[in-house]
């Protein structure tokens, strides 16, 4: 029997993950923009 062992995510304080998250908002909002434009031309 093969055991697959299965990587878990680190556990980090709150307030890390937070200001981690509120880094990647402004990429996620450039890309929600690029969508709507590609939408509106289809």
């Amino acid at each position: 029997m093969t055991t697959i062992a299965i990587p878990h995510p680190q556990i980090v304080p709150q307030d890390q993950r937070l200001n981690e998250r509120m880094n990647l908002f402004p990429h996620e909002k450039e890309l929600a923009k690029q969508s709507d434009q590609v939408n509106a031309e289809q």
